[in-house]
């Protein structure tokens, strides 16, 4: 069963989250364990602005078609899933599907895009973890916590602002990147681990053709992701890789 949805439906489901959330509220208990439930929606067109907002635990929605700004604005938990719908012809990698400043002031859940975002994606995004195919402007910017994967190409200026959360981009994109704020950090084991899981879990979720494609040939495609935390962070965790007697001569200094 699908819900239809057009561009006049706005801000679904927020009064669904704001039941949640007084529910919790009342019986004054953390949301995540006051609704141990889980509801799942699934719809079918064109959603108006500020779909997914105020998303809360135990609530997933799936959209087939496409999404207008502000997706998963201020979201503490759930997921939403969007795929280009059924009848769809292009390529979803080379089609935008979302609009604007999605998750802007997101602290949790999940956002899973099979094909591309418009500008600011996941500004001031707080602790949410998406992927999605392909970023436009200003992507992460002012993001304090989190983790981004963009399957696809990003536009200039991604990182701006950014003093939290982890960036992971594919292919060669550091020039996209502000380097004023963020520099890219190696990927070690853990990181891959974590960056294959995510993919693993965001192809069961959409069946994307891009992450199969990259899952199929694993040992090749790993070597294509680049990570990027802010300067802080990454000045820290290169220091923690330092060989030890690099360390050690380095504190005689």
């Amino acid at each position: 069963m699908f819900y239809p949805i057009s561009t006049r439906d706005r801000a679904i489901p927020a009064r669904l989250a704001g039941a949640l959330g007084e529910q919790a509220r009342s019986a004054r208990q953390d949301p995540e364990q006051a609704w141990r439930g889980q509801l799942r929606l699934t719809f079918r067109g064109s959603a108006g602005q500020g779909f997914g907002v105020f998303l809360t635990h135990g609530v997933s929605l799936h959209l087939f078609g496409e999404a207008n700004d502000s997706v998963g604005k201020s979201m503490s938990g759930g997921q939403i899933v969007i795929s280009p719908h059924p009848e769809a012809r292009f390529a979803a990698a080379e089609q935008s599907i979302l609009g604007n400043c999605a998750l802007y002031g997101a602290t949790g859940g999940r956002l899973y895009a099979q094909g591309r975002a418009g500008d600011r994606f996941a500004v001031r995004n707080s602790g949410a973890t998406a992927v999605v195919e392909g970023a436009g402007l200003h992507c992460c910017e002012y993001m304090t916590q989190g983790l981004v994967l963009v399957l696809g190409p990003v536009s200039d200026n991604a990182g701006a602002g950014m003093t939290g959360g982890v960036l992971f981009l594919y292919g060669d994109q550091a020039a996209q990147v502000n380097p004023a704020f963020l520099q890219e950090v190696p990927l070690n084991r853990a990181n891959e681990s974590e960056l294959k899981a995510l993919l693993d879990d965001y192809l069961q979720a959409t069946g994307s053709a891009r992450a199969r494609a990259i899952l199929a040939d694993w040992a090749e495609h790993r070597q294509l992701f680049h990570r990027f935390v802010p300067l802080k962070q990454a000045q820290t965790e290169l220091a923690g890789t330092a060989a030890p007697e690099a360390q050690i001569t380095e504190k005689v200094r």
